[in-house]
């Protein structure tokens, strides 16, 4: 392919290329990029993305939203695409809700409309689209899901972990460096969100 052999030259003649992971880098040296590259892991702003300790507010942020105060809300924030699989979440979300009523499922992002009509042809399930500030909408989830069938390092799974959110999460890209399964989230098998043991 034409683009690959030209991104590659290019990659070639570079001084310095920055990759957010290991994985990354190996992958630019299997096919032969031999340029030196600096490993600078993602992180984020937890001034700004830290769990809301104002139960008014939340209540507020969910009124809006008309969520009841005691519902659960599993969450999503980023771009709806065939890779984040968010179907899979679609269904963990119907099946958990046969024994668990009270839950809602959030979504924060835009893009590919039959996943969005998908998504919001469902009771209980909330589409919100892309905010420029996610900061309020984490912080009245409290669980976060991420179904991705591949990921590099995920910044709004960052995010949502800086909030203070439960997670659950695929086994993809560099989330395994920083979640620990069963200590600070969980893992799932691609297209089998792990929520829907919780039971």
């Amino acid at each position: 392919m034409l683009s690959k052999r030209v991104s590659k030259h290019l990659y070639n003649k570079c001084n310095l290329l920055i990759m957010p992971s290991n994985s990354v880098s190996e992958i630019f040296l299997w096919n032969n990029i031999r340029t030196k590259s600096l490993i600078v892991n993602l992180g984020v702003d937890t001034e700004k993305f830290k769990p809301l300790n104002d139960d008014k507010l939340r209540k507020d942020i969910r009124t809006k939203l008309m969520i009841p105060e005691n519902d659960i809300v599993i969450g999503y924030h980023g771009r709806i695409s065939r890779e984040k699989d968010l179907i899979s979440l679609l269904r963990a979300f119907l099946r958990l809700q046969q024994y668990h009523p009270n839950i809602r499922l959030l979504i924060v992002g835009d893009g590919i409309e039959s996943i969005k009509k998908q998504l919001s042809s469902r009771k209980n399930v909330i589409l919100v689209g892309t905010k420029n500030n996610p900061v309020s909408y984490l912080q009245v989830m409290d669980i976060y899901a991420l179904s991705s069938l591949t990921e590099t390092t995920c910044l709004s799974m960052l995010e949502a972990m800086s909030c203070g959110l439960a997670v659950v999460s695929t086994e993809v890209g560099f989330i395994k460096s920083y979640i620990k399964n069963n200590y600070n989230g969980l893992f799932s098998k691609s297209r089998t969100i792990i929520i829907l043991q919780s039971r």
